[in-house]
């Protein structure tokens, strides 16, 4: 796997907690995966924690399909492949299949491609990105620590800012276990397109 050349080096911006979620798993064998993304999971194994200024959670690949069905990827992104997350509530996914496959931060609700706000193309030009990232805080260290209280969590907003929720508001946000986002975000994005649906008439 390519290091991130030109920049900061990647060693030095991990602090990684592994050890895959207890989720259930199942046979990858169809799924077409970059070999740079299982290059880096051989690496550093499922898990979650800081690149750098950025959190990154990768499924155990043995979990992603059973990750997808749970989040009904295929019913709000055709074709695409969701492997991870910012543990804020936003998707890393793998693009439709190509050579490369392309990496997009998509927020899990709504999980629709008109709100996607990142993109890259490639799993290397991803991690480059992640490794340089600047600090929000520029007293953070480098790379930050990881919450213990989060791990395994996703950071959910209680009531969608797609659907009005208020993203200033603490009490909007709550930590929750993966397995419950799922329900969660599959609720908020079957009631996302309904209310869509209705509004186009």
């Amino acid at each position: 796997m390519q290091d991130a050349s030109g920049g900061r080096n990647l060693a030095d911006a991990l602090n990684w907690m592994g050890g895959r979620l207890d989720l259930p798993t199942a046979e990858a064998r169809t799924l077409a995966l970059p070999t740079s993304y299982l290059e880096f999971l051989d690496l550093v194994g499922p898990g979650e924690g800081f690149i750098g200024h950025e959190y990154l959670r990768l499924f155990a690949v043995e979990q992603l399909t059973w990750v997808n069905q749970a989040y009904a990827v295929e019913a709000y992104l055709p074709g695409h492949l969701l492997f991870g997350s910012n543990g804020c509530g936003e998707a890393y996914v793998f693009a439709q299949a190509t050579t490369q496959r392309r990496v997009l931060k998509i927020p899990f609700v709504p999980l629709d491609m008109e709100y996607a706000d990142g993109e890259w193309d490639s799993f290397d030009e991803f991690l480059f990105f992640l490794v340089n990232a600047p600090a929000q805080d520029e007293n953070s260290s480098y790379p930050e620590t990881p919450n213990p209280e989060a791990i395994g969590k996703e950071l959910h907003e209680i009531q969608p800012i797609a659907l009005g929720g208020d993203a200033s508001d603490p009490r909007n946000r709550a930590f929750v276990p993966v397995p419950q986002h799922c329900k969660l975000v599959t609720y908020w994005n079957k009631t996302f397109r309904a209310i869509r649906s209705r509004a186009k008439g």
